[in-house]
């Protein structure tokens, strides 16, 4: 029941991850944020319990690659005179993407024995499938849709408003007929020329 219920949570974190939105709360901070500071903490748990600080050539290269990325960016914004700085920051949203990453490999490390990309995709999986569920239980009850509105801060600020016809309203789509009928079939005889 324990595993079953950390498995949950995981799901429920690695959508939040994937899929992250500002709280109500705060406007500045989204739910990916949180999950990489946890991962920071998490992070420095691992390094005081190996007692040793190893980061991977292929981390560092990463990070090189963004850094450059951010400065050549910085760079550009400033002899351009522009004030989109999205770029400029790519090396704070690539720490960030890694930071919530390092948790839920970690969580999912420490709940099954293994993090393989054949475990991670099957959370990632479910968690789509789960979320594309969700989206059309919100269209069918009003009432969830409020709800889930409610968690999510501003997310409607983001999105817009999304209008969707009644659930009933998509039933002539899922009726149409894949096999065409047997007039359409038949073809026209060729007579051979005489």
């Amino acid at each position: 029941m324990r595993k079953t219920l950390l498995i949950i949570l995981t799901g429920i974190l690695t959508s939040l991850f994937i899929f992250p939105f500002n709280l109500p709360v705060s406007a500045d901070v989204n739910t990916k944020m949180i999950i990489a500071a946890f991962g920071l903490i998490l992070f420095g748990y691992d390094i005081m319990r190996k007692r040793s600080f190893v980061i991977s050539k292929d981390f560092l290269m990463f990070s090189l690659i963004a850094i450059l990325v951010s400065v050549w960016s910085y760079l550009v914004i400033t002899l351009n005179n522009t004030v989109d700085t999205s770029y400029a920051q790519y090396i704070i949203s690539a720490w960030v993407w890694m930071g919530g990453a390092y948790t839920i490999v970690w969580l999912i490390n420490a709940i099954h024995g293994k993090a393989s990309v054949e475990l991670i995709s099957r959370y990632l999986i479910v968690v789509c499938v789960a979320q594309c569920i969700l989206a059309y239980m919100m269209t069918i009850f009003p009432g969830l849709k409020s709800f889930v509105d409610s968690l999510m801060g501003n997310a409607a600020d983001f999105m817009g408003d999304c209008v969707l016809p009644p659930y009933w309203s998509y039933w002539p789509i899922l009726s149409i007929r894949l096999i065409p009928s047997r007039t359409a079939r038949s073809r026209p005889s060729i007579s051979s020329p005489s």
